[in-house]
């Protein structure tokens, strides 16, 4: 497999070696931009910058990447090929969208398009301006971590590195593993 990686908001996924990676030209005057994952089996495009937003008349449904999922609106054709429209997500300052598809019915497409799907990641970067955690005092904290108290969380800034947030409501920090 390999892997596409974008430095400019931070996420990677990974890919079958005989799909194809095609950047398409930016949008909008430079605000969205487009890659394409494509291969016999269907595809994967992300977009990411300002401007993604729609309806989904079925209602989302939890569609799973490296950690977690994303929102998306699932639909059937006639013909069997199924899309998977990734809801506009908030990722740093950047809105992130795209089109999970197969070009067949068949269920071995289904699964390789859902698998690329499922290594969509997004490394937690941690900015000292923009980020201040909040987090239970019981919770257990970085070591040096400077903690005060406001309103009955503890709020801190600082180096998170090799610490994950746990998503399940921000709340809480897993310590790195050691091995």
């Amino acid at each position: 497999w390999k892997t596409y990686t974008n430095a400019q908001i931070g996420f990677s996924i990974q890919y079958p070696s005989n799909w194809q990676e095609e950047d398409l030209p930016d949008v909008v005057d430079g605000q969205r931009h487009h890659i394409v994952l494509k291969g016999p089996e269907g595809g994967v495009e992300l977009k990411w910058g300002t401007g993604f937003g729609g309806a989904c008349p079925e209602g989302y449904q939890p569609i799973a990447v490296a950690k977690g999922t994303l929102p998306a609106c699932h639909t059937q054709k006639e013909d069997g090929t199924e899309l998977w429209s990734l809801a506009g997500s908030t990722v740093g300052n950047t809105t992130f969208a795209g089109e999970v598809y197969t070009d067949d019915a068949t269920a071995e497409s289904r699964a390789v398009v859902l698998q690329v799907v499922s290594t969509l990641s997004f490394p937690i970067r941690v900015s000292l301006v923009k980020l201040e955690a909040r987090l239970d005092c019981h919770t257990k904290m970085p070591p040096n971590t400077p903690c005060t108290r406001r309103a009955g969380v503890c709020a801190f800034s600082g180096s998170l590195r090799g610490w994950k947030l746990v998503p399940a409501k921000w709340r809480f920090l897993v310590p790195p593993t050691r091995g």
